[in-house]
């Protein structure tokens, strides 16, 4: 029992000196970075069901593949265009034109029992996905995130957005009615550039003038955002809200909370 109770005094001491740490870190902070998708933003629907509906909106039927099927597709070719990427060593926004996709898309679609498609009609498919996909109506806003950006602005925090997606989400900031608070956006969807790489964080940083050390980064993902803010040496916060699961894999530097509202209670 001794031990035991040892033991817990010297885990409450390592827990005490780590908050008074990040307390002391966040004293400092200055912007308040934020990625998007599951972290201030949803979609309405799964990704199957959007894959289906826009496929069927050009015509092409994979009415007969399962929502399993459909992901594990998503996930081989996600690991053939990584490849690519690097091979042939796309720019940073590489993936925003629909001709980018006919290759990869084409993969996929054959697994899925879509043979001999013409490039003109992936291409078209492809329209009708981004189309789709970067629609405000697709792609929403938490019920909180407008009135936590709202404060935060009020508060003299700078805020930006840092996001892993192929497609610029500027337009969707301005849909959303927030663009006015946003003082930077960096995207991209590029194996190197994105998430987990800081590249697209230090880039915000850049931005505003600010040493990294005097931002909060917050994300949903433990391997891609909490591990690029650790790169960019930033103060992450982990969202649990749409991935409760990442809670058990964060490290002990990751700031954990549940909606974005929370964020409001860390900052003063």
């Amino acid at each position: 029992m001794s031990n035991r109770l040892h033991a817990n005094d010297i885990f409450a001491a390592q827990w005490a000196m780590h908050m008074s740490v990040q307390k002391a870190n966040l004293a400092g902070v200055k912007a308040v970075l934020f990625d998007l998708h599951n972290t201030i933003s949803m979609h309405t629907a799964d990704l199957p069901t959007l894959f289906r509906k826009c496929a069927s909106d050009v015509g092409i039927d994979i009415s007969g593949a399962s929502d399993e099927e459909i992901k594990a597709s998503f996930w081989r070719v996600d690991k053939w265009i990584k490849e690519f990427q690097v091979r042939t060593g796309v720019d940073i926004h590489w993936g925003s034109e629909p001709e980018d996709w006919v290759e990869a898309d084409r993969i996929l679609l054959t697994e899925l029992g879509c043979h001999d498609l013409k490039d003109e009609e992936i291409i078209w498919f492809e329209r009708r996905w981004k189309a789709v996909v970067n629609s405000h109506e697709t792609e929403v806003l938490h019920e909180e995130a407008s009135d936590t950006l709202e404060e935060l602005h009020s508060r003299g925090y700078q805020i930006g957005i840092c996001t892993r997606r192929t497609d610029s989400p500027r337009h969707l900031l301005k849909d959303w009615r927030i663009a006015h608070l946003i003082s930077t956006v960096h995207w991209s969807g590029v194996v190197g550039y994105a998430k987990p790489s800081p590249y697209t964080l230090l880039a915000a940083a850049g931005d505003l003038g600010l040493n990294p050390r005097h931002c909060v980064f917050v994300g949903n993902y433990v391997d891609a955002d909490v591990d690029a803010a650790l790169r960019a040496e930033m103060i992450p916060v982990l969202l649990t809200w749409a991935n409760p699961e990442e809670k058990q894999r964060a490290p002990p530097e990751a700031i954990i909370l549940g909606t974005p509202a929370e964020v409001l209670h860390l900052l003063p």
